[in-house]
């Protein structure tokens, strides 16, 4: 057996295997509806709420989830990507107005708080009908924005006071989905890796130069659909995973699913980590661990919210 083929049957079944471990669950709020989750440095999580506008934070012990950002804070309303950025104690997150929210209507802005206290400090709103979705920290101190309602993507440079385009490409309108475009992005070196909200069989994958400025975009080709990729999150060198939550398939509310996206080999290889999910939207590596949440937009969208459970889940991974 080649030994590209060996590592990887390796890794698998090592998943295999830590998916049978006990994972510990913590517990969101209340009809929370979780849209986005993030690790950071020293292990705690941070889940904002599609339904609320609200931000919690799950300690690293293991203790209950604590309010941070209360609901419709500095007009968060439809919270969905969130970063940390522990060097400069901020907690950034992309707000939304698609409704559903019991949150005040307020225009599409990227929002900073304070990563401990959760105290407000600026708002960035997005230009032109744009639509924050999901968000990541390059190397040179900007936070890029994929833009779901614009074929683009927006930058918040160090010290500026109010967003830009950063890439605006044809490549990028290709393939909306009830007319959105972009969705989760994640970068691996010189590589800016960018999911569309439609179920598509590619990647976006842009590559950058030494001052982080973007070159050339093409579609990396993958052995299937993707179904409705979202989050994307780096594991390793050539290592991605895939939240897909199937917010649009026609396979119930447990056809979402977990996936390794490994391209070190010749070709891209996708191996399914976790299946029969209900919208896992989002994820986070922390630790040794993969965490997860399931958003339940299906029940939201067909119906009001009536104490509806919510929990972040978790398995360890191979070390």
């Amino acid at each position: 057996m080649p030994r590209s083929l060996f590592m990887q049957w390796l890794f698998t079944l090592a998943l295999s295997s830590a998916q049978l471990q006990a994972a510990p669950t913590q517990h969101l709020p209340a009809d929370w509806y979780p849209e986005s989750l993030t690790a950071s440095r020293d292990g705690d999580l941070y889940v904002g709420s599609w339904h609320q506008g609200a931000i919690a934070r799950l300690p690293a012990g293991g203790e209950p989830a604590e309010l941070l950002v209360p609901s419709g804070q500095l007009g968060l309303r439809n919270t969905q990507g969130l970063l940390v950025d522990d060097a400069h104690d901020a907690l950034w997150a992309c707000s939304a107005d698609f409704g559903y929210s019991t949150a005040p209507s307020s225009p599409s802005a990227l929002k900073r708080y304070a990563l401990h206290s959760g105290q407000p400090v600026a708002s960035y709103p997005l230009p032109a009908q744009g639509i924050c979705n999901d968000l990541v920290l390059d190397t040179h101190g900007r936070i890029l924005i994929s833009d779901s309602g614009q074929p683009r993507i927006l930058a918040l440079e160090p010290g500026a006071s109010a967003l830009s385009v950063w890439l605006e490409d044809p490549a990028l309108a290709t393939d909306r989905q009830q007319g959105l475009t972009l969705n989760g992005l994640v970068l691996d070196g010189p590589t800016l890796y960018v999911s569309k909200v439609a179920a598509v069989p590619y990647l976006l994958a842009i590559s950058l130069d030494a001052a982080g400025s973007p070159q050339a975009v093409r579609q990396l080709p993958l052995p299937r659909v993707l179904k409705n990729a979202d989050a994307l999150r780096r594991l390793g060198p050539q290592q991605i995973v895939i939240f897909e939550s199937d917010t649009f398939g026609a396979s119930g509310s447990e056809g979402g699913q977990i996936t390794l996206l490994d391209l070190r080999a010749p070709t891209p290889r996708l191996t399914v980590l976790a299946n029969g999910l209900d919208s896992p939207s989002s994820g986070a590596i922390s630790q040794g661990r993969l965490y997860w949440i399931e958003s339940g937009f299906r029940q939201l969208f067909q119906h009001a919210p009536s104490g509806q459970a919510f929990t972040v889940q978790s398995l360890a991974l191979p070390r």
